[in-house]
């Protein structure tokens, strides 16, 4: 989901001008293509391991760390980044990292839950948390055609679950409850991105004023934070900073769940399992950053479409499972639905304006702590529940 950082994208183009894919530049071609197979192999795989090590939160862990190492091994300077930001953002890196830790486990463990094709199907409606959300922080104001889209993909959801022969209202909840973790980073991530443009611009407006771009744009979203030292903030940095605290945040319940004899009692085929969904995950994170310094949003979520619908058809293959004609048509539904989000989503009409937050610093930034803590202890009472869900298995 790092496609999301931000809604914005570190390209070398002008501000405001949108560019297509150069299919002969063999560096985009590997990155589009890499991400689509990795995240085909990090669903696939995931849903494979949970059957072998019935685990979410060990696998979220891993994938989460994972991430970070790799970040820290395509560009190891991102390590001082990654401090600075903690140094001078620390309040609203926790307040992401708690959303993106809630989005990846409540994730990983609907794919246990429910089939991986209805799973995605039940993702397709990311996009109407972070509209909803983006209401509440921004006042950013959507167009018809926005809103229309959410109706489609919605009812396609619906249509989809009522004919679901494995359905499961704690998985389909769960699976909607990553929808909203997700949504929540992906708005306040946006947020941070475009105060410290707006800040370091020097720009006079009140202080109560957030810039909002409403149409996706190709211009290099860099920001330095600080005049001393010479870090920057993007889309790359912040990435690696919330895997690195996510993954912290979820390690307390990891070492009291967890002892060293669990980790020297896996067999050949959990560790495998848990080894490539961590190396598959930071595949498709890395190309996914990668993807989004070479094109436009617009040409990246198209090919984000076609991967959910690829990873949608390769799990009815891989484990063969059967679908009704209903539940295919819901699908079909849902996914039309987010292709006429993104269309909707990148009107070029729609002019760069700044939006003025509904409330005050203050009580924005009292919001952001209720919803942040909320959501942490969602994710801890959902890991309880589904411990006593299987008291067969401690580790759950």
């Amino acid at each position: 989901n790092a496609e999301y950082m931000g809604g914005v994208t570190l390209c070398g183009g002008k501000m405001g001008v949108s560019f297509k894919p150069d299919w002969k530049n063999k560096d985009v071609v590997l990155a589009f293509a890499s991400m689509i197979a990795a995240s085909i192999v990090l669903n696939l795989a995931t849903k494979s391991a949970l059957q072998a090590i019935d685990i979410p939160l060990i696998l979220s862990f891993f994938q989460l760390i994972g991430s970070f190492v790799c970040c820290v091994i395509w560009r190891p300077t991102v390590i001082e980044q990654v401090k600075l930001i903690w140094r001078e953002k620390r309040r609203a890196l926790v307040d992401l990292s708690v959303a993106y830790l809630v989005g990846i486990y409540m994730t990983t463990l609907s794919l246990g839950r429910l089939t991986v094709a209805f799973t995605h199907i039940i993702k397709a409606c990311e996009p109407l948390s972070t509209v909803l959300i983006s209401k509440v922080f921004s006042s950013v104001n959507y167009s018809g055609g926005v809103y229309l889209s959410l109706a489609v993909t919605v009812l396609g959801v619906l249509i989809a679950s009522a004919s679901e022969v494995a359905f499961e209202l704690f998985g389909f909840a769960v699976a909607m409850t990553s929808n909203l973790g997700f949504g929540v980073r992906n708005v306040l991530s946006k947020i941070l991105l475009e105060q410290e443009r707006f800040h370091h611009s020097g720009s006079s407006a009140s202080h109560n004023a957030i810039p909002v771009s409403t149409h996706h744009t190709t211009g290099a979203h860099v920001v330095t934070l600080s005049s001393k030292h010479k870090i920057r903030l993007d889309n790359f940095s912040l990435f690696a900073a919330i895997s690195l605290v996510s993954a912290v945040l979820c390690l307390p319940l990891i070492v009291c769940r967890f002892d060293l004899h669990f980790f020297l009692n896996l067999n050949r085929q959990q560790t495998s399992s848990i080894l490539i969904t961590t190396f598959s995950n930071a595949v498709y994170q890395l190309s996914t950053l990668s993807i989004l310094q070479k094109v436009s949003t617009l040409s990246h979520a198209l090919t984000n479409s076609l991967k959910r619908i690829l990873i949608i058809f390769s799990s009815f293959l891989y484990f063969g499972n059967s679908a009704s004609g209903w539940s295919l048509v819901g699908a079909g539904v849902a996914l039309f639905g987010m292709f006429l989000y993104i269309t909707a989503k990148d009107d070029p009409l729609a002019a760069q304006k700044t939006v003025t937050a509904p409330f005050s610093e203050k009580v924005m930034l009292a919001l952001r702590n209720v919803l942040s803590i909320s959501l942490f202890v969602i994710f801890f009472i959902t890991v309880l529940y589904n411990t006593s869900l299987n008291p067969s298995n401690p580790y759950i």
